[in-house]
């Protein structure tokens, strides 16, 4: 007699956006953007995802808001890879004098 093989259920890990007042807005697929301007898939959820590109000081995953080709931009209108991805760096803008 056959068995028919048995379903293996698959798990993924869902890192969702909440707004200031508590709503799912977003949620992460593989290929959401990371501030550091690498995608969630680079991210090691074992190690509090931490960016695994070598040289990327990104400790821990931030979205970043984009749909195709378009990226939104920072306050100070620069892209979200002119600012430090760094643990302690705060996001400031690389391309701004004294990062303010």
């Amino acid at each position: 007699s056959s068995e028919a093989p048995m379903a293996v259920p698959r798990t993924r890990t869902v890192v969702s956006w909440v707004n200031d007042e508590g709503r799912q807005c977003i949620n992460a697929t593989p290929e959401t953007w990371c501030f550091c301007g690498h995608r969630f898939k680079a991210h090691d959820k074992d190690a509090g995802f931490k960016c695994t590109v070598s040289s990327c000081p990104c400790a821990q995953y931030f979205l970043h808001v984009a749909q195709g080709a378009w990226h939104v931009r920072c306050r100070c209108k620069h892209k979200h890879t002119d600012h430090d991805p760094s643990p302690g760096g705060g996001h400031r803008c690389n391309k701004l004098v004294g990062g303010k």
